[in-house]
């Protein structure tokens, strides 16, 4: 297909490729399967699901890495066809959503003349008709896919009451949205529930980190200028991240640290490590407030980084002195990474809760200084992954409505998208490097030694 071979091009970058595919290649097929059996499109579906997974994997240079091991292969495809909010890519499966999909469309046309002698309990749907047969198998493979529709009276019992269970029903014209929500969620958790069985501390961190508030936002990011652009290289190690995928040819020891098995026990071990954060990790720390710091006086705000002369006893300053919609505030930023051994067990029992640390070491650290200047602390907390502390959300919202109340030249809700999508951007660069820079170190060093 020459839609799937010119994403692959190299005219564009795999972010730009990305979106593209999730928002002009998964929708081709949604028209013929709502309209046509699930049994007739199976192998079509089958062979568009092919399409889509095969692209996103070269986009992504993970051709061949994932089937020795088929459960591994089979857990990552799947997060990849979920929403951004369940931490997937939006790649949603054709073969999976098809039944419920043709479901819903005959549901929809049940106002039709033809079928309105069947809205009633009297007159059925005849059991012998290709209909009757083709509503029997969406009823089954939805009940089995999503165990909670049938209680949720979301589908009928049978499809000889399928058009009498729908007559004059509130949930038409949404019941599509919601099969697929509820199939969405099954699955979601089911991959929870098993992490959980397995005690695989690691993985049910990483799902609680993958979908916490605006942990997606930098998959949602449209590169319409420098602060939202994720270079190849750069979008790639956020797709493993976010995948639990380790970067290949990595030692198992740190070169920078001097920690054994440091990088065995966490493949993602640079984004905690000491030697880089007065280097990288500082770069990603002044990404973040940078976003903020030109955000702020952009929507009329006033914002001046690391004041001085705050603090009467020991010089301790703050990131940012923001004065904005009448308020004065004090902030400073913190990225953590809640997937290194220190915080992995916090995150895989809730959610941000390396986020909520950070909060707290930082209202402590700075909450009499504010005090003191009759001003309110915010702690501007984010994951390595995404997500954001409560304080964080709320800072960004002021911005916004600041944004709509001075009619910036910018729409508030564009300012909206656009400050999202920067602060995430911001995030996986400083990662990117920061894992690029460690590997760069280990290769380095190994060469030395082989040399010596």
């Amino acid at each position: 297909d020459p839609f799937f071979s010119r994403l692959t091009s190299t005219g564009l970058t795999v972010q730009t490729a990305m979106l593209l595919l999730k928002h002009c290649g998964v929708p081709r097929m949604s028209y013929l399967l709502r309209v046509t059996p699930p049994a007739a499109m199976k192998e079509v579906a089958g062979e568009f699901d092919t399409a889509i997974i095969q692209t996103a994997l070269t986009l992504l240079d993970m051709v061949g890495e994932m089937h020795d091991n088929e459960q591994y292969y089979d857990d990552r495809i799947k997060q990849l066809q979920l929403p951004l909010r369940y931490g997937g890519f939006g790649l949603m499966s054709a073969s999976s959503t098809s039944h419920i999909a043709y479901l819903a469309s005959v549901a929809t046309a049940g106002s039709v003349a033809a079928f309105q002698p069947y809205t009633t309990a009297a007159a059925s749907l005849s059991s012998d008709c290709m209909l009757h047969l083709n509503l029997t198998e969406c009823i089954n493979t939805i009940t089995q896919t999503t165990p909670a529709s049938t209680s949720t009276n979301l589908l009928p019992s049978d499809a000889s009451s399928f058009f009498s269970h729908y007559n004059n029903s509130n949930t038409v014209s949404h019941l599509q949205h919601d099969l697929h929500t509820r199939a969405v969620q099954h699955t979601f958790y089911a991959a929870v529930d098993r992490a959980a069985e397995e005690k695989d501390i690691v993985t049910s961190a990483r799902l609680n980190c993958i979908t916490a508030p605006h942990a997606a936002d930098w998959k949602a990011a449209i590169p319409s200028n420098s602060d939202m652009k994720l270079n190849d290289s750069h979008y790639r190690l956020a797709a493993r991240l976010n995948l639990g995928m380790t970067v290949a040819g990595l030692p198992d020891y740190c070169y920078g640290c001097g920690r054994k098995d440091s990088v065995k026990i966490d493949p993602y071990h640079y984004l905690s490590c000491t030697t880089h954060k007065r280097r990288e990790i500082t770069i990603r720390h002044n990404l973040v407030l940078q976003v903020l710091y030109r955000y702020i006086n952009y929507v009329g705000g006033v914002a001046v980084k690391e004041p001085i002369d705050l603090n009467d006893t020991d010089g301790r300053r703050p990131d940012l002195q923001v004065l904005i919609a009448d308020q004065h505030m004090l902030s400073d930023v913190r990225i953590s990474h809640p997937l290194c051994p220190t915080h992995v067990e916090a995150a895989a029992r809730q959610q941000l809760a390396t986020a909520k640390i950070g909060e707290k070491i930082k209202q402590k650290k700075y909450r009499d200084t504010a005090t003191q200047h009759q001003a309110k602390f915010v702690a501007f907390v984010m994951e390595s992954t995404g997500g954001m502390g409560a304080d964080a959300i709320e800072l960004m919202h002021q911005i916004v409505l600041a944004s709509r109340d001075n009619n910036t030249l910018w729409p508030h809700k564009i300012v909206a998208r656009e400050l999202r999508g920067a602060l995430a951007i911001a995030v996986q660069k400083g990662n990117a490097m920061t894992m690029i820079a460690g590997r760069n170190l280990a290769i380095g060093r190994a060469a030395t030694c082989y040399a010596a």
